[in-house]
């Protein structure tokens, strides 16, 4: 009885010593949550441990292995970091360099 004892004693301590160093990791953290880039722009994003990048949509923006997120046609997509811990977005907002479109002309009285 005493050996059981110490053998159970002895696995519970084991498992204690084993759990007492994992820590649970929060998700990664980005140096912004949203950015506004012009069409042709580009600006890399930062994070503060290794991640797999990806976009939502690669027609509006593209990112790379670094975080640098390449604007390509008007409209809005979200870039995510994912690490084991859990993941991270980005909303990138393209816009067009130039505005084209005229305000129609209204008169009044005429």
């Amino acid at each position: 009885m005493l050996m059981k004892r110490m053998l159970l004693f002895a696995v519970l301590a084991g498992i204690a010593a084993g759990t007492a160093g994992c820590k649970q990791q929060d998700a990664p953290k980005l140096d912004r949550q949203a950015v506004r880039l012009y069409v042709g722009d580009q600006v890399r994003i930062t994070v503060d441990r290794p991640v797999a990048w990806s976009a939502a949509d690669d027609f509006y923006a593209a990112v790379d292995a670094d975080g640098t997120v390449t604007a390509r046609h008007v409209g809005t997509t979200t870039v995510t970091a994912t690490a084991d811990s859990g993941s991270a977005a980005c909303t990138v907002e393209v816009q067009p360099r130039y505005d084209t479109f005229e305000e129609p002309l209204y008169e009044l009285f005429g």
